[in-house]
């Protein structure tokens, strides 16, 4: 169940010309640590914080300096810091963590933190845009209650060959779409010459807007986004299907609740 998303876009790039690699970590690691402190402030407590990513830098990762000085940074300003962070996946990462604390949630449910971060320090060209696609950069910050024991179909991971992956996301959307009928469906924002190769799978007509124009692909928190804009208009819906792909050929595909109440904010960091 969804009760939460917040979304703050990155310029472009995010490192500034001679600015050092050490200052670049602190100020990202605060901005990130600030939405996560202010979702958190929303609720009595968090059972679980992740991260998830397609672009974070290997420094981030690697239980060196850097690293530690992240998560430091993070944590003085959420007052915690993220368990791990989930990269292997790409832009289905959220998935894999969605479906790790499904399992822990057997006898209870349990609040996850979860954060999209894709915002490249390097400021490396090879991320402006991946093919033809053109990249967008944010960090989206989502407050979930994951509950365990349904038995109906809300969480379906997958991989195939990457010259594949478009038709196996789209297979999954119209297994999840039939076992939940008339829902609306968040999809990644892709040229519309890419979009076609998943699209023919499923009924488009039940697919929120795709907002490649405007933001460019922002990895695995398109659908996301593409959710918090429509509450953001005062359409909420009382449930939606995500979808995200990944260039590797990874894929996940979810039926996730929103809370009457769920709170949707977009901003900027800099």
């Amino acid at each position: 169940m969804v009760e939460a998303i917040d979304y703050r876009l990155s310029p472009t790039p995010y490192r500034r010309h001679g600015t050092p690699v050490t200052e670049v970590v602190e100020r990202l690691g605060e901005q990130i640590g600030e939405c996560a402190g202010e979702l958190m402030e929303r609720v009595d407590g968090v059972d679980d914080y992740f991260f998830a990513s397609t672009v974070v830098s290997a420094q981030l990762t690697d239980g060196s300096g850097y690293d530690r000085q992240f998560r430091g940074r993070i944590g003085s300003r959420a007052r915690r810091s993220p368990s791990a962070i989930v990269y292997a996946y790409g832009c289905a990462g959220w998935g894999h963590v969605v479906r790790y604390v499904l399992r822990k949630a057997q006898d209870r449910p349990r609040r996850l933190l979860l954060q999209i971060v894709d915002v490249d320090i390097h400021g490396f060209e090879c991320w402006l845009a991946v093919g033809s696609v053109r990249s967008g950069f944010a960090v989206t910050s989502l407050l979930l209650t994951v509950h365990a024991g349904n038995a109906d179909p809300v969480l379906a991971l997958g991989h195939a060959a990457p010259q594949h992956v478009a038709v196996k996301l789209g297979l999954s959307i119209r297994r999840m779409a039939e076992a939940w009928p008339r829902v609306a469906v968040c999809t990644p924002f892709l040229p519309a010459e890419i979009g076609k190769l998943f699209e023919k799978t499923f009924d488009t007509r039940q697919a929120l807007d795709n907002w490649y124009d405007e933001l460019g692909h922002c990895f695995g928190a398109d659908p996301w986004i593409a959710i918090a804009r429509e509450v953001a208009s005062g359409k909420r819906r009382p449930r939606y299907i995500v979808a995200s792909m990944a260039s590797s050929g990874y894929t996940a595909v979810a039926s996730v609740e929103t809370v009457p109440a769920i709170a949707c904010t977009s901003g900027w960091i800099a």
